[in-house]
């Protein structure tokens, strides 16, 4: 095997399932530091310190979603980074479609949105690069299946959601996950060919709050203005008040008008 754990691997990539961990996540840098290669998965039934962006945690009970992280190592410069979280989007969105979900839109930067409520998110968190100068990344995948509605913690309940709760029945667990592992991998080969512009296309085709109004926060204040796109760096595009295009690399989104608003 090379260092970079991208050659001399046969057959489907490695999988460790656990009945419960803290994280995932964790779970996954752990064993890319002892060289698990690309493509390599850690699932579990339950995560008792799930993690979601800027430290927030990360409800996922046991038997109650997917609860996944992957290790990549896509052979792609600091700059296209951002563009991972974009290609988990798409591959989720997909891998959902295909097990019987319909209807997954897309939220800048990483939130999964079925009905208008967030079902799911992306985490991909960067650990330095591999021998041949591309990153090493972990990307955990988070996504609500089997919750009903009176089972969210309070403060959830009106913003967060699942099929159970949406349509009355879950996708199998198995059936998602075998899905998104092949189309997470089949899109970071398509990042490491062409830049990433097919997936952000395809990201920008099911972007949650298109041509709504929105409030993005950010370290030094809140931009207000209308969602008009993905950039091809993955950025949100707004056009503000005052008629200029503004590209967001990154901050918090909340949509002020427009179907699902939140």
């Amino acid at each position: 095997m090379r260092e970079d754990g991208r050659e001399g691997c046969s057959g489907a990539p490695p999988q460790r399932r656990l009945e419960t961990c803290a994280s995932t996540n964790s779970e996954a840098a752990a064993w890319m530091a002892e060289g698990a290669p690309h493509g390599a998965s850690v699932v579990a039934d339950a995560q008792t310190g799930g993690r979601g962006r800027r430290g927030r945690s990360w409800y996922s009970p046991p038997g109650a979603g997917l609860w996944v992280s992957v290790v990549l190592r896509p052979r792609i410069g600091a700059q296209a980074a951002p563009l991972l979280a974009v290609a988990a989007g798409v591959a989720a969105r997909d891998a959902l479609a295909a097990a019987g979900v319909p209807g997954v839109t897309l939220k800048w930067p990483n939130d999964l949105m079925l009905a208008g409520r967030k079902m799911g998110g992306v985490l991909a968190e960067l650990h330095g690069r591999g021998a041949e100068g591309g990153l090493a990344c972990v990307l955990g995948l988070g996504v609500n299946l089997s919750l009903p509605a009176d089972a969210f913690p309070e403060e959830l309940k009106a913003t967060a959601t699942s099929p159970l709760r949406e349509v009355g029945a879950a996708p199998d667990r198995d059936a998602v996950l075998d899905a998104f592992l092949p189309a997470l991998l089949a899109a970071v080969e398509a990042l490491e060919s062409d830049g990433g512009s097919a997936l952000v296309r395809s990201f920008a085709a099911s972007l949650h709050g298109l041509g709504s109004r929105v409030e993005v926060t950010l370290p030094g204040g809140t931009l207000r203005g209308i969602a008009e796109g993905i950039g091809p760096g993955g950025e949100l595009l707004v056009r503000d008040g005052e008629g200029a295009l503004r590209r967001v690399l990154a901050g918090d989104v909340r949509l002020v008008e427009g179907p699902g608003a939140g």
